[in-house]
């Protein structure tokens, strides 16, 4: 955030005002009390006043110095500088309350804005270095920070509830890291660049996306055939697939092979598991058990190794698909399959 990337500026800006020569009140030095060795109230020649407390002729003990702009502390003073446990509260409302060290905001504290930001862990000169952020909507970074942003490893939860954990740069999420849902669900896990999933195709998100248009072509029926020749005699075959896909891509099927031979058909069903390689849109499955087949002449044979099916959209049928397939089991079967 850039209001808190000019933090130390501010600070600075805040803490050497009190050494710059400011307009010249009527009256400047100890103002009442004992300013010496004791509790006394104090003008200084750029019209800031302290009142509190004095060893040596310097502000040490408990005290509130209270600037021209406005802005003022309270809190812990020794040897003339603030440190020691106080809240410095700035012209705006801003404030911070913590640990002070050499007239800077050091150790551990927190930076609360009147808008509702706090930002609190272990400062170093006046920049904090590891801690918490709380945003106006409730979400929060937990870890490391660089010149007052987001840098290192942490963790941020989102208002949605899903959460990230992992590598910042300059704010953004930059690195190996992972984001999950309220749920606990992993909706990315790998590397970031200027906020961005590097591979957002490995999102959660896509894939399921991506099942649900697989799933959606998968739940189809699928039916088609050729003409064959048998010792001279023309026939067909005809195979018929009803998918069922699983959410890894791969699936099972319920698979009819027909064969029309001499005006006879013969029919067999088969269960059938694959996978579907979605870079390539190929389908490959196999037959796994044989569930009903008909006798059919001793000079044919059912059997089938496995099928290849190469998907592709239908140019003739908008919002269709077919399916080109080759068996591997040598005996040449070609067989373009259109869905219902």
């Amino acid at each position: 955030m850039k209001k808190l990337a000019l933090l130390p500026l501010l600070l600075m800006v805040i803490f050497v005002s009190a050494q710059n020569t400011g307009a010249v009140p009527v009256k400047f030095g100890c103002l009442s009390g004992n300013c010496e060795n004791g509790t006394g109230k104090f003008r200084f020649k750029d019209n800031n006043v302290y009142e509190g407390q004095w060893k040596n002729g310097k502000q040490e003990g408990k005290g509130k110095l209270t600037l021209t702009s406005g802005a003022f502390y309270q809190g812990d003073f020794k040897a003339g500088k603030m440190q020691g446990k106080g809240k410095f509260t700035l012209d705006s409302g801003d404030y911070l309350e913590g640990d002070f060290n050499d007239d800077r905001f050091e150790g551990q504290g927190v930076f609360i804005f009147k808008s509702g930001i706090k930002m609190g862990g272990t400062y170093v000169n006046n920049t904090i270095k590891n801690g918490y952020q709380i945003y106006k909507d409730s979400s929060r970074y937990d870890g490391d920070f660089l010149a007052n942003l987001r840098d290192g490893k942490g963790v941020m939860q989102y208002k949605d509830g899903n959460i990230y954990s992992g590598e910042w740069k300059k704010d953004k999420r930059q690195g190996k890291g992972e984001i999950k849902d309220k749920n606990g669900n992993i909706l990315y896990s790998g590397y970031w660049a200027a906020d961005s999933m590097v591979y957002p195709e490995n999102s959660l998100l896509v894939k399921e996306n991506n099942f649900k248009f697989y799933a959606d072509i998968f739940k189809r029926h699928y039916s088609g055939g050729q003409e064959i020749m048998v010792n001279g005699v023309k026939g067909g075959v005809g195979l018929e697939i009803d998918f069922t896909l699983f959410q890894d891509f791969s699936f099972s099927a319920i698979c009819v092979t027909k064969l029309l031979i001499d005006g006879k058909t013969y029919t067999k069903k088969a269960s059938c598991k694959g996978e579907l390689n979605t870079k390539t849109n190929q389908v490959n499955f196999s037959e796994k058990e044989i569930l009903t087949q008909d006798q059919i002449p001793s000079q044919l044979k059912w059997q089938y190794a496995s099928f290849n099916l190469n998907l592709f959209a239908d140019n003739d049928r908008k919002g269709h698909y077919l399916m080109n397939s080759l068996s591997t089991d040598g005996n040449g079967l070609r067989t373009e399959l259109k869905d219902n």
